[in-house]
């Protein structure tokens, strides 16, 4: 109805995910370099960014009622992904995608604001500078610990279970080996 559409302005300026990826890569070798300078700002932006971030996650775990602090929070991490992806910072950025689509659905209470997003938020900002420094040393890579705290942000988002420790450890024991062979086979499909 119009007055449901009107009550939750925020889905038809930012609909849900609908494809969510199952692992975020870093672009490919042969790319162009990105210009030095537009990186330099970049990284310099990350840096306020995560301070804003540490600022207001603390406020808002605090009280997850604090609408403001939520609103900073999503507009940080919509900042790490439009600047990340204009600068191909890809992990980076594309994990800040998915959390900023999870603070969506939180901001339009389709989503609850629970233990499980407060706990992903924390684990998503601990794991932050270590990306910044390997897109900063142009070592950004595949990581299995990106890629869960994506989906488990793409899931709290559907309205999805997040992942057991369960599943996690069945991803965990998968064998390396076996799995970096799927993942060299893939690339050369792609």
């Amino acid at each position: 109805t119009l007055a449901d559409v009107l009550a939750n302005p925020v889905s038809a300026v930012n609909p849900p995910a609908q494809n969510t990826p199952g692992s975020l890569l870093p672009p490919p070798v042969g790319e162009a370099p990105v210009d030095d300078e537009l990186r330099e700002v970049f990284l310099e932006e990350t840096d306020e960014v995560l301070d804003i971030l540490r600022e207001y996650l603390p406020r808002w775990l605090a009280y997850p009622d604090n609408t403001a602090a939520l609103s900073e929070l999503r507009r940080a991490f919509h900042t790490l992904k439009g600047s990340g992806r204009m600068v191909r910072a890809l992990v980076l950025g594309e994990l800040a995608w998915a959390v900023e689509n999870l603070l969506n659905r939180v901001l339009e209470h389709s989503v609850e604001p629970g233990q499980a997003v407060q706990q992903l938020l924390g684990d998503v900002l601990n794991l932050l500078p270590e990306l910044v420094a390997e897109f900063a040393d142009n070592a950004q890579r595949q990581r299995n610990d990106v890629d869960q705290l994506a989906a488990r942000a793409h899931a709290l988002a559907k309205g999805d279970e997040p992942l057991s420790d369960e599943d996690v450890q069945d991803v965990a024991a998968l064998d390396p080996l076996l799995l970096e062979i799927f993942r060299n086979e893939a690339e050369t499909h792609l």
